[in-house]
């Protein structure tokens, strides 16, 4: 079976417009999307998100049939990233954006839309972290299952508090994610509608502080729950979003991980495309030569 490669498009959807992203996407060589919709908001009156939904459905509906004119799939996309923070009208906002998300993604084609679980903080009690995450999926979730999509979750890396002190953030932790997981998962109905996306990222620069596995074991440990991914380096300190090989993530042993978890999906990349600077070229040529990156990988590996 061919390896999709594809790409989160955030920056070339701000640069040049979903259509034209779309074209470009395919000139680059990309078999696939990763749609981003987290500029889109309820709240804002220059949102798509600001109409009706049988408005939101044909906007989003007229990109997916460009995009299957251009040949690219558009495979996911990304929704909230933002995350409940003890207000009460951010996270009711929040909620109908994230039902948004889900009238986007079913234009789309797409079948899953990656969130993020909750961010209270290093200093947030246990017992906050769980009852609020487990709330907003299950808010999440209704919307989901209303228009047929699926959530990947996304598993968090590390944070910092306002004065400066880091640790691996609450679901950025092995156990409390696949806790989380496993809670939302196991309650009826939810099992066809919730999966997991690996961000390498993530995990990579949790690690620093040995209580977080690398990324090939996490995703050994997600299993088949593993339907979505967000594949890019660091340094381990930092989130840099690089292509792969540009940081100390060994990614043979994630790309035979992959393979040992039986995953089928595309292999996206979520990348600081703007890393060399705003110049769209520049933007276009990082992205083709990723591109190139990720297909020698994949046959070197896989």
């Amino acid at each position: 079976m061919k390896k999709r490669i594809s790409l989160s498009t955030g920056a070339l959807q701000n640069e040049l417009g979903p259509y034209k992203m779309l074209e470009f996407a395919k000139e680059s060589g990309l078999d696939a999307v990763d749609f981003e919709l987290i500029g889109q908001t309820v709240e804002s009156e220059n949102s798509v998100y600001s109409k009706s939904d049988d408005e939101i459905f044909e906007y989003f509906d007229s990109i997916r049939k460009h995009a299957e004119n251009c040949g690219i799939e558009i495979y996911q996309t990304h929704g909230r990233i933002k995350a409940y923070n003890y207000d009460e009208e951010f996270y009711e906002l929040e909620c109908r954006s994230f039902r948004c998300d889900c009238i986007a993604t079913k234009a789309l084609g797409a079948k899953y839309c990656v969130v993020h679980n909750v961010h209270l903080g290093l200093d947030a009690p246990d017992c906050d972290q769980r009852k609020i995450n487990n709330r907003m999926f299950d808010d999440y979730m209704h919307h989901a299952k209303e228009h047929g999509i699926v959530i990947a979750m996304e598993n968090l890396g590390d944070t910092c508090t306002p004065d400066g002190r880091f640790g691996v953030d609450f679901f950025g932790d092995k156990a409390e994610f696949l806790r989380s997981y496993n809670e939302v998962s196991s309650k009826p109905g939810n099992a066809d509608h919730l999966c997991t996306c690996v961000d390498t990222g993530h995990i990579n620069k949790a690690t620093r502080f040995n209580t977080t596995p690398p990324p090939h074991e996490m995703i050994l440990a997600m299993g088949n729950s593993v339907r979505c991914l967000h594949l890019n380096d660091n340094d381990s300190m930092t989130d840099q979003h690089l292509v792969p090989g540009a940081g100390n993530i060994d990614w043979q042993k994630v790309l035979c991980a992959l393979r040992d978890i039986g995953y089928e999906g595309v292999y996206n990349m979520e990348l600081d495309l703007r890393r060399f600077g705003n110049n769209v070229e520049l933007i276009k040529q990082y992205t083709a030569f990723s591109v190139n990156v990720m297909k020698e990988l994949l046959n070197k590996y896989l």
